[in-house]
């Protein structure tokens, strides 16, 4: 017995040693995630081998009279709230589920069009214009369309009524960020239409594409307006004394990605204007820390990197020594293994993968949209890793099939594709290669052979 433990023990270590430097610094932990102050400290690799649940937390950078602070994603209303049309502004994928290391569905390229069904948080439940396909994608990868002006939505509770009078009867009371389609305009009020009630509501109530519009299309006159301000059912563009009828504008442009705040935070009242600079995404995950019990630590999780990357070409990574590769022709993104990890999200452009340094593992692009890399696997096409497999339970799983105990080596081999879910590993353990096969989303890995 104790031999076998001191066997775990030594694998373990050799494991670890062979590890990016970064997994083996520590890193603060919360007992929740909106601890001020954090409860202790561990290595990364011992959090992320005990790692129970992951959520995502997505917050934004924004300038507010001339400052810059972050805040969360559900506190800043934006365009495309209050869009039903839209395009994608960048490759990306349709995911299964609102969730980042939800299945991919299929790849959405760059300006495809796609209809808005409901928001659900960061994500928007989308369908593809002539396919009936929907899925997910984040509202940051997404765009309005100029010409759809006819959704509107209320930032907090609104009554719905009969007539388009304010003495009118209620007929219901509207939840926040209820989505409401515009039927017709009467006075101070608008006809709207919602999943499941119709009526009217005061204007100065709702907000629509006219409140973040910098330009407006003006049908009758055939010509661009700059835009002011809206009031009810009248906009002030400049160069005009009087106002114009909301009804008149068929199309609308936003230069700046303006938001507005849904509740009052720091120094910014509900209801201000803001300027998004850019989106951030905190992944917080909740491990077990012995006499701690549960705790949260956080990933940052960036949209876009600011730090400049060395790219290499196709044809100099082929120069490279060259050690595995995996690409997926359709979609042009892969993976190679040459003295380092680099990555391709075009088939063109190469950049290198910091986690890894100069390490060379077996590499795997999976059909499920999860990226596999040694013992390593990643959900949000190589911006961040985490252990794939539990060395402990790994090597446990072994120790109990007699054709292993005596294991001298631990090795990774190979890591593949065997199905549209499922992925194998193959490990040199000095004896024979053992297969571990596992479900590539789940990550429930069993010893095959």
């Amino acid at each position: 017995m104790l031999n076998l433990l001191f066997f775990i023990s030594f694998c373990v270590s050799v494991a670890n040693a062979m590890l990016e430097p970064s997994l083996d610094s520590a890193v603060p932990f919360y007992k929740y995630t909106d601890s001020q102050f954090p409860s202790g400290q561990a290595r990364k690799l011992d959090l992320l081998d005990k790692t129970q649940n992951v959520t995502t937390e997505f917050q934004l950078k924004v300038t507010y009279d001339g400052k810059e602070y972050d805040v969360l994603h559900e506190t800043v209303f934006r365009e495309i709230q209050v869009t039903e049309h839209a395009r994608v502004k960048r490759k990306t994928d349709l995911k299964l589920l609102p969730e980042m290391g939800s299945r991919r569905l299929q790849w959405l390229e760059n300006q495809a069009a796609v209809k808005i069904i409901n928001l659900k948080g960061a994500w928007a439940r989308v369908q593809l214009k002539d396919k009936n396909i929907s899925g997910f994608v984040l509202i940051t990868d997404l765009e309005a369309a100029m010409t759809d002006t006819s959704v509107f939505s209320n930032l907090t509770e609104t009554v719905m009524r009969k007539t388009a009078d304010p003495s009118s009867p209620v007929t219901v009371r509207l939840f926040p960020h209820t989505r409401l389609n515009l039927v017709k305009i009467e006075g101070l009020f608008g006809l709207f239409q919602t999943q499941t009630q119709k009526g009217y509501v005061h204007l100065g109530d709702v907000i629509g594409r006219a409140d973040f519009a910098d330009l407006g299309w003006h049908q009758k006159d055939r010509k661009w307006y700059e835009v002011r301000y809206r009031n009810g059912a009248q906009l002030s563009v400049r160069g005009k004394i009087d106002r114009l009828s909301l009804n008149d504008f068929t199309a609308f442009k936003s230069k700046k990605n303006r938001g507005v705040i849904t509740q009052t935070q720091k120094d910014i009242q509900m209801g201000s204007r803001v300027e998004i600079i850019e989106a951030i995404a905190h992944r917080w995950n909740e491990s077990y820390v012995k006499g701690h019990g549960l705790v949260w630590w956080k990933t940052d999780l960036k949209e876009a990197k600011l730090r400049p990357q060395k790219i290499w070409t196709t044809s100099e990574i082929f120069k490279k020594n060259l050690k595995g590769m995996s690409f997926d022709k359709k979609s042009k993104m892969g993976l190679a293994s040459a003295g380092g990890i680099f990555k391709t999200l075009d088939g063109k452009i190469w950049v290198q993968v910091d986690f890894f340094g100069n390490q060379d593992w077996p590499v795997c692009l999976h059909p499920s949209g999860v990226w596999f890399v040694g013992p390593y696997r990643s959900t949000d096409l190589g911006e961040s890793f985490q252990p794939s497999l539990k060395w402990s339970e790994i090597i446990k799983d072994l120790q109990m099939n007699h054709q292993y105990r005596k294991m001298p080596l631990f090795r990774i081999l190979d890591v593949r594709a065997i199905s549209s879910s499922a992925v194998e590993i193959k490990i040199d353990t000095g004896i024979k290669s053992a297969l571990f096969r596992a479900d590539a989303i789940v990550n429930d890995w069993k010893l095959i052979k």
